[in-house]
């Protein structure tokens, strides 16, 4: 008797596992094996009538139109990102050039800045020189010769000279003249 109770119990046990996985089947929970698929009565429950079975040649041209299709998409993905990499490039010379330009222009006015330094640099020894020159004449002499100047270069002849001295020279100077000189030079000093 514990023989039948044991086999009966078993057989009850494999009755709802079988039933189990075959619904699991039918609710397309678990793929059905091809050979369960196949089976008149079974297998026309498992697969549902819009799921029509593809033959392996039917299944790799559906992967082939997939892979197709993917390699199309990753193209045009490659297409675009090559547009923007050579407007990136266009940029990256625009910039560039735009730069180079900058730096020569930026030359250039270290350039003039230096020769305008080193004309200034002689300018005031021209006048340092010229003041020298005038120190040593007469006072009536000098503002002569410093009257027929232009009004810059004797402010900065002057300027050159001790205090004392340029005095005596604006002292003999026309009374206009010097004026003129002692109102742009008071302009420029602070």
């Amino acid at each position: 008797m514990n023989i039948i109770k044991g086999g009966l119990l078993t057989l009850i046990v494999v009755a709802i596992i079988s039933g189990s996985v075959y619904m699991l089947m039918v609710m397309d929970i678990i793929p059905a094996p091809a050979l369960l698929q196949k089976l008149p009565v079974v297998g026309e429950r498992l697969v549902p009538e819009n799921k029509v079975l593809l033959t392996a040649e039917e299944k790799l041209q559906e992967k082939s139109a997939q892979l197709e299709k993917d390699l199309t998409q990753r193209d045009e993905e490659i297409e675009e990102l090559q547009s923007q990499l050579e407007e990136a490039d266009k940029e990256i010379k625009r910039v560039a050039t735009l730069n180079q330009e900058l730096q020569s222009e930026n030359e250039s006015l270290k350039q003039q800045i230096e020769d305008l330094q080193t004309g200034r640099a002689n300018q005031q020894a021209a006048y340092k020189d010229m003041a020298n020159y005038f120190t040593e004449m007469k006072a009536q002499e000098a503002a002569d010769l410093i009257s027929r100047q232009r009004d810059q270069d004797i402010i900065g002849i002057l300027s050159e000279m001790e205090t004392s001295k340029a005095a005596d020279i604006l002292e003999k100077m026309d009374r206009d003249k010097a004026a003129a000189i002692t109102r742009q030079m008071l302009a420029v000093s602070p």
